[in-house]
């Protein structure tokens, strides 16, 4: 929001380099404002078609005026040929019942209604948009512009920003123009995947503008890194990551830039979600077209993988085309993968058995430092590559556990464990060395869990420590591997690298 009319006409300008192709004037915002001189002004200047927005402060905005002189601004507005005339539902009866011209105008009304503390539920909504639909009906000629319902709602979760989704959908499907639209963090996705509903529009910031609503997106990113003009409804499929809190994640960033370099029809957000299955839930019901999801998911799923049910997490959820969800775990993949590459790499590189499509790994010693579930992910992933596989810890006790949970999910492996002095003594030794243990982790950086003298018997060492980043092998292996689980593509890892320095 802007607070003179020369801000505005900038904003216009701007927003026009930038993509846009409307811009919404809140002139309850404008100081001072003369609507006889600033409105025609504005219509004739403006760079962009514009919505006329004038919001009582009874819907959340700042006009004071009588609503008479108030609603005769819009109706002025219209009369100038505004594209678009915000017009709040609660009034909404009375204002068309006194418009005499509706049939010969060329503006598109906005039925808007706001709820600034919640997200009704869904059958309150529903109804809100039957009344909407039912004030159309009696108010406006058959070929007048058709109206467009807007619904605004505060999410507190996810599932709030999938449920307007939904009814978006369902709504413009059956041929009536809807806004459907959620504020906050958690609304976020309602904003960024309009276009896989077929909403009438949705509402981003400049970089230097003020948000009319909390939760807007950045123009640039809606239309770069989402693509919202390549949204389609019933074809553009969507996947995204959850967790609470997510706004950190460079999931998007990531995915996105992949996406965009394949051509794939899809588009990857944030989800912030409070509750799981309530998440899961609401989004078989509003048939958002869900494809997959960076979770950790494996109790949700109808199916796990035989890595992640060895391992007994998941942290990617993928839909099959008849909705049907299986579970992966591709921190084990990615470990293995980078393990993998590093034998191929090293003296031990070259053998029939990576001739024959074979892992690397097959027959090789893995040793294991660590008993937690990095370990876990590890010893799992490399026994079912064929590997033998020693697990060391700290306690001992708890390296046994491991070692006999190992067995039990991947029969016939060769799994065992050891005291991890037998392993810094050298007495236990192998081809490759994994450290899964939080040792050397930043601050503590000069700890190591193997004295040096004994590191030059493996031929690969392998350390899942993230901070300092030595392990950016790892976090490309994982994100390629979701992205593949995710699209049946290869990722171009450059440009998720790309993507990724460039945020």
């Amino acid at each position: 929001m802007y607070d003179t009319v020369e801000e505005v006409l900038a904003a216009a300008k701007e927003a026009k380099w930038a993509g846009a192709d409307l811009v919404e004037v809140r002139l309850d915002a404008l100081k001072p404002f003369n609507p006889a001189d600033d409105v025609p002004r504005l219509l004739a200047e403006l760079a962009l078609p514009c919505v006329m927005t004038l919001r009582p402060t009874w819907e959340g905005g700042f006009c004071e005026l009588p609503e008479p002189r108030r609603l005769a601004i819009l109706k002025y507005a219209a009369s100038l040929g505004a594209a678009y005339v915000d017009v709040e539902f609660k009034v909404a009866a009375y204002f068309f019942k006194e418009y005499d011209d509706l049939a010969s105008t060329r503006t598109r009304f906005i039925l808007s209604s706001h709820n600034f503390e919640t997200t009704p539920p869904l059958g309150a909504l529903e109804e809100h948009v039957r009344r909407c639909r039912r004030l159309i009906a009696d108010c406006f000629p058959v070929k007048a512009p058709r109206p467009v319902i807007k619904l605004v709602v505060t999410a507190r979760d996810a599932s709030d920003a999938l449920c307007v989704l939904g009814l978006t959908r369902r709504t413009t499907a059956e041929g009536q123009p809807m806004i459907g639209l959620a504020m906050g963090e958690a609304g976020l996705p309602s904003r960024l995947l309009a276009g896989t509903a077929g909403g009438e529009l949705t509402f981003a910031t400049l970089p230097r503008g003020r948000a009319s609503a909390p939760g807007q997106p950045p123009l640039a990113e809606v239309l770069g890194r989402y693509r919202l003009r390549d949204q389609r409804p019933g074809a553009t499929r969507v996947w995204g990551v959850v967790g609470d809190p997510v706004a950190h994640s460079k999931g998007p960033v990531i995915h996105n830039a992949a996406l965009q370099s394949l051509g794939v029809d899809g588009v990857y957000v944030a989800f912030h979600v409070k509750d799981f299955p309530s998440f899961l839930a609401t989004a078989r019901r509003s048939g958002v077209p869900l494809a997959g999801l960076s979770a950790a998911a494996l109790e949700a799923a109808d199916h796990a993988d035989p890595l992640a049910a060895g391992i007994g997490a998941a942290n990617t959820l993928v839909w099959d085309g008849r909705g049907r969800s299986t579970a992966f775990n591709t921190d084990g993949r990615a470990a293995i993968a980078a393990i993998e590459q590093g034998v191929r790499e090293s003296r031990l590189g070259g053998s029939a058995e990576a001739e024959q499509d074979r892992s690397p790994l097959l027959h090789r010693h893995v040793v294991v430092v660590g008993a937690g579930g990095a370990g876990r992910a590890v010893a799992v992933a490399a026994a079912q590559a064929g590997a033998r596989v020693t697990i060391c810890n700290r306690t001992e006790s708890k390296a046994t556990e491991l070692a006999a949970a190992v067995r039990r999910a991947v029969p016939d492996s060769s799994v065992e464990a050891a005291p991890l002095h037998s392993v810094q003594s050298g007495e236990v030794k192998g081809d490759v060395l994994a450290n899964t243990t939080q040792i050397g982790m930043h601050p503590d950086v000069e700890s190591s869990p193997v004295p040096a003298d004994v590191l030059g018997a493996y031929a690969v060492v392998f350390d899942a420590v993230y901070v300092p980043l030595h392990t950016r092998l790892l976090r490309d292996a994982e994100a390629v591997e979701q992205f593949w689980l995710f699209t049946g593509q290869e990722a171009d890892v450059e440009v998720m690298r790309g993507a990724l320095e460039g945020a």
